[in-house]
């Protein structure tokens, strides 16, 4: 298990030794000993996200490196989830959209399809 620190709008999830795989900005897999989650004011518009983030993180008063996600969500609405070696941090929200930066190759290819859900009998 990882240790959860919030303060001031960040999440800090710290284990020596983690492999955090993160599908924020700049994400895959990295090898840290901390990951962050930032919440990002209403109207954000901010385009440096790294600096940000070392920012948020500053004033938080953490110091470790490792990948952060970004969200919308106060953290105190953070849920942690478990299955086997794994643990998930998520928050999700709709009341504080952001837009946030997207290269322009991103933007050229193709969605994936839609997922679908298929029930087996007596399930």
């Amino acid at each position: 298990m990882f240790e959860a620190t919030r303060a001031r709008g960040v999440c800090r999830l710290r284990r020596e030794g983690a492999r955090w795989l993160s599908t924020g900005f700049g994400g895959g897999f990295t090898d840290a000993p901390a990951a962050y989650n930032v919440t990002v004011p209403e109207g954000f518009s901010r385009t440096d996200l790294g600096a940000f983030v070392a920012e948020r993180c500053t004033d938080a008063g953490f110091d470790d490196e490792g990948p952060a996600l970004l969200t919308g969500v106060d953290q105190r609405h953070a849920r942690c989830a478990r299955f086997g070696p794994v643990e998930a941090v998520v928050t999700a929200g709709l009341s504080n959209p952001a837009a946030l930066p997207v290269d322009a190759d991103s933007r050229a290819r193709p969605s994936p399809a839609p997922m679908t859900t298929r029930r087996r009998p007596g399930r």
